[in-house]
């Protein structure tokens, strides 16, 4: 992984007990975790407490994907 960061109500006021968490994640080029992508939200999910939504860029609409990645707060870049 390159780069995770958290985006969306996790980030305002407004973050409740029912809301999820949304995680953008990008991975080192050549480097797609296939199956492995599914077991990194649920034990995100799982440290948490609650229900995340890992996220690509691709993955990500084409209308949403740039306030999205301009708005996301970096929590870990791999040296």
């Amino acid at each position: 992984m390159a780069r995770l960061s958290l985006f969306g109500l996790v980030l305002r006021a407004d973050f409740g007990p029912s809301s999820d968490v949304d995680v953008p994640v990008e991975f080192r080029a050549g480097r797609v975790p296939g199956l492995a992508f599914f077991r990194m939200q649920d034990e995100l999910s799982e440290l948490f407490g609650r229900r995340v939504d890992l996220h690509t860029p691709a993955s990500l609409g084409p209308l949403i994907r740039d306030e999205v990645l301009s708005e996301a707060r970096v929590i870990h870049v791999a040296a």
